[in-house]
């Protein structure tokens, strides 16, 4: 039995860009990156971007997640981090047209909005809030980003942890986060390897983190599974100074 295709219009793009964009685009402008753009469908496992590659269009998500990996001097891979609906992919390597330096694979089945580079260019010449949008986006990602270095510089690995959890919960589940949700119910699509390899810690230290967590209910674990209880208590283990 098949299942149907969802069929995208201006709302449902603008819906899912709603708490991925600090900046939103108008209506007109999600119109045209629906008509200028194509939608492409992956399934678990399956690769979108390859590393070294330079990518053929600005990517938005509409459905699943991707995951953003890397690969080290060893030749391991892992993951970056998580993409969901609504977020934006590949703007640095199109606008300057180099390789990029990371791959995009489907966590999960997903579709994507791919807009090739030349049209997005033409688009945002006409549509000014698209570049003020990318601008938004930038800024908010290069935050994160200074974010995460200076809690993996200089914080403890509790602390590293829960805000990798914290801005999970931000990315993903906006609305429990906006709540500061102290009864959320929030799964952690990664696995306890993913997340050790995130933070530069070994899958035994991430497990003994994970437990302290939970024994102060700021998540949950079963076999295979995280899911975030407790924003707030998350947000103090982010503040001490104690190693654990």
């Amino acid at each position: 039995m098949s299942t149907a295709v969802k069929t995208w219009n201006a709302q449902d793009l603008l819906a899912a860009m709603a708490h991925a964009w600090p900046e939103p685009v108008s209506a007109e402008t999600a119109r045209l990156l629906l008509a200028h753009g194509q939608i492409q469908r992956l399934k678990t496992g399956e690769v979108m971007i390859h590393q070294g590659e330079v990518p053929h269009g600005i990517i938005i998500m509409l459905e699943g997640l991707a995951a953003v990996t890397g690969v080290n001097a060893a030749g391991r891979e892992f993951i970056l981090s998580l993409i969901g609906p609504g977020e934006g992919y590949g703007f640095v390597p199109c606008y300057t047209e180099t390789p990029d330096t990371t791959s995009v694979v489907a966590h999960e089945a997903m579709a994507a909005l791919v807009v090739p580079i030349d049209t997005w260019r033409k688009i945002s010449d006409i549509q000014p809030d698209l570049k003020d949008g990318i601008i938004a986006v930038m800024c908010r990602r290069m935050r994160w980003m200074t974010d995460n270095l200076e809690f993996r510089s200089m914080a403890p690995a509790i602390a590293t942890l829960a805000h990798r959890l914290y801005r999970y919960a931000e990315q993903m589940e906006p609305d429990a986060f906006a709540q500061q949700a102290t009864g959320a119910h929030i799964e952690v699509k990664l696995s306890q390897s993913a997340l050790a390899s995130m933070l530069s810690l070994s899958r035994q230290r991430t497990h003994q983190l994970l437990h302290t967590l939970e024994k102060e209910g700021a998540v949950s674990l079963s076999y295979g599974r995280i899911v975030v209880r407790n924003l707030a208590v998350l947000r103090q283990f982010m503040d001490t100074t104690d190693a654990h």
